[in-house]
């Protein structure tokens, strides 16, 4: 049992569009950085992800955060304590991303999740030994010693002719279905849109096209958009690779689009600009800019627009 009160086979982690939440420690973090998070929060959150995308009601998380006996204002204190769990996600209770409200019922928590075994702590901590102080000055010299050899070798290698390698290309898919492809800044995921059929690259809207995500160091392809009668045109990560932007046609005429984002691993899609030609372009942010300019209707940039689609198959470096 964690220590703060919900019990599990084994401590695990919980990861889930960048964030990754300690069940054991009750910590929770979004790529490496500790995420302020107090002890309601932290229960409601938890018992929302165990729920795995059920409806948690009000009145379930009210017994599971006061004990019988307890006289508070249970509706005003629960409402705050999903206000700060919603502040700690950097959420929006008008457009969610991880917890929807359904209103006078209860809560739902939208984002997919992966558990995580960890080893077990407390094993790990009553097994270590105390270093004598003459080990410690061995290991110290030795490990000096280490690195001078090191050193000495990365200058001999840097003064020699290195040869040259041969690089391996592996192919991600081989039905040449893929219409646009993008790689996260941190090389976890690739995110592509694929056609229901190879005849739907040269001819679209005869079809339908859905999205995916391929998580690199897995292998594993997760379908995160339905395939619906729609061409995505574009899309980009943003700087921390945890969200998704998408360019969106819902007309034969490409160059008409609306600019979507949502969590990397699927979830809700927001709206962001409606009834543009979308330049997406990375900057040095902590996110991703996107400069939105009005399409024009002459011929000549519905054929620049058109040149800009792709199709086929989509590769990355072994």
């Amino acid at each position: 049992m964690t220590r703060r009160g919900f019990p599990i086979r084994n401590p695990q982690e919980v990861h889930f569009a960048g964030y990754v939440l300690d069940l054991e420690t009750a910590e929770l973090r979004s790529n490496g950085t500790k995420v302020i998070l107090q002890d309601q929060p932290f229960q409601i959150l938890a018992t929302l992800i165990e729920a795995q995308g059920r409806l948690v009601t009000r009145n379930e998380l009210i017994k599971k955060l006061w004990p019988a006996g307890t006289f508070v204002d249970f509706d005003q204190s629960l409402n705050k304590a999903v206000g700060r769990l919603r502040e700690a996600l950097g959420d929006n209770a008008d457009d969610p991303m991880f917890v929807e409200t359904v209103p006078r019922r209860g809560y739902r928590f939208v984002v997919p999740t992966k558990n995580i075994v960890v080893p077990n702590r407390q094993m790990q901590d009553s097994s270590a030994l105390r270093i004598p102080r003459e080990t410690k000055m061995a290991l110290a010299i030795a490990s000096l010693f280490i690195l001078m050899l090191v050193a000495a070798l990365l200058v001999y290698r840097t003064r020699s002719t290195a040869p040259f390698q041969k690089t391996d290309i592996t192919r991600l898919t081989n039905d040449g279905k893929v219409m646009t492809a993008a790689i996260s800044p941190d090389g976890r995921y690739v995110a592509y849109a694929t056609a229901e059929n190879a005849d739907f690259v040269e001819k679209p809207f005869t079809g339908k096209e859905s999205l995916w995500v391929r998580q690199i160091g897995s292998g594993s392809d997760v379908q995160i958009t339905p395939p619906s009668a729609v061409h995505y045109g574009g899309l980009t990560f943003s700087r921390d690779g945890n969200v998704l932007y998408i360019t969106q046609s819902e007309s034969k005429d490409r160059s008409l689009g609306t600019l979507y984002r949502m969590p990397v691993l699927g979830g809700i899609k927001k709206k962001i600009v409606a009834s543009t030609a979308v330049l997406i372009r990375p900057t040095t942010a902590n996110d991703t800019a996107f400069s939105a300019t009005a399409r024009s209707r002459h011929a000549a940039a519905r054929r620049s627009a058109r040149r800009a689609v792709g199709a086929g198959g989509l590769m990355r470096p072994a």
